[in-house]
């Protein structure tokens, strides 16, 4: 898997969707033979990926939303997650916010599910982007939360050591 997602990679750097399209796909079949479906989400997510990238929004919904079916079956809910998140962000360019923000709120439960407080942080930046300036107040929440996310799990990566800015004032308290 590694070694097709690298020359997927490669191809989309020179600028070769239809080649990255080609490999992804190929995999696909032979992974369809495989009773485990996580490989199947991830090439449908990466083919949803190389979609969206390409600005068919449609053509990478109609892929996301088979990852998730493949991934939820494997019981993968950080893939799982990380494919909602995508989902959303697809709904969103086909300007359906309501939609988007039902994708980006699976998400964010997912990764809380997985105890991933980065992932379920980008969740909830995204749904504040979606808010903006029509709700004002709900975006404000939803960046107060995902910040308090990301905070999380920076202290997780960090051990719980803080650095500060002199020159910024102190937004998060230790007890």
């Amino acid at each position: 898997m590694a070694a097709i997602l690298a020359r997927v990679q490669a191809a989309l750097a020179d600028g070769d969707s239809a080649g990255a399209l080609t490999l992804l796909d190929a995999a696909l079949v032979m992974a369809r033979r495989d009773p485990d479906s996580t490989a199947r989400g991830l090439l449908q997510r990466g083919l949803g990926d190389v979609h969206a990238q390409s600005g068919r929004a449609d053509a990478a919904l109609r892929q996301y939303e088979d990852a998730i079916t493949a991934l939820r079956l494997a019981g993968n809910a950080a893939a799982e997650a990380d494919t909602w998140l995508s989902a959303g962000d697809a709904q969103r360019t086909l300007q359906r916010p309501e939609k988007a923000a039902q994708a980006y709120a699976t998400a964010g439960a997912l990764f809380e599910s997985v105890d991933d407080p980065c992932g379920a942080g980008h969740s909830q930046f995204r749904r504040a982007g979606l808010a903006g300036a029509e709700r004002a107040d709900t975006a404000e929440a939803h960046y107060a939360r995902a910040v308090e996310l990301y905070t999380e799990a920076a202290d997780r990566q960090s051990g719980g050591l803080r650095l500060t800015n002199p020159h910024l004032p102190d937004v998060v308290q230790d007890s």
